[in-house]
């Protein structure tokens, strides 16, 4: 590396001082590398219902697998039977 005013030119062989010995050495082999605080440092346990009071429940206490057949939902079926229209089949 040359300063303003030395004599003689750049040719480029010179190793950059900020770099290190090693010509082949780039940014990331010279750098220290610190370990991250937020890696390092640990999370407390989930409260789930804090998050519950926050977000609502997202998922309901029971499936509609696990509740009993209503009776209602075969009226719902015959009515779209009854009312499909004749281009559609059936």
């Amino acid at each position: 590396m040359t300063v303003p005013g030395d004599a003689a030119p750049a040719t480029g062989d010179d190793p950059d001082p900020a770099q290190g010995t090693d010509p082949d050495a780039g940014p990331a082999d010279t750098v220290a590398t610190t370990p991250d605080p937020v890696a390092v440092t640990p999370r407390p346990p989930i409260d789930k219902a804090l998050l519950d009071r926050i977000f609502g429940t997202t998922l309901p206490e029971v499936t509609r697998d696990e509740l009993p057949e209503r009776s209602e939902s075969r009226g719902t079926d015959d009515w779209y039977r009854e009312n499909r229209p004749p281009h559609h089949g059936g």
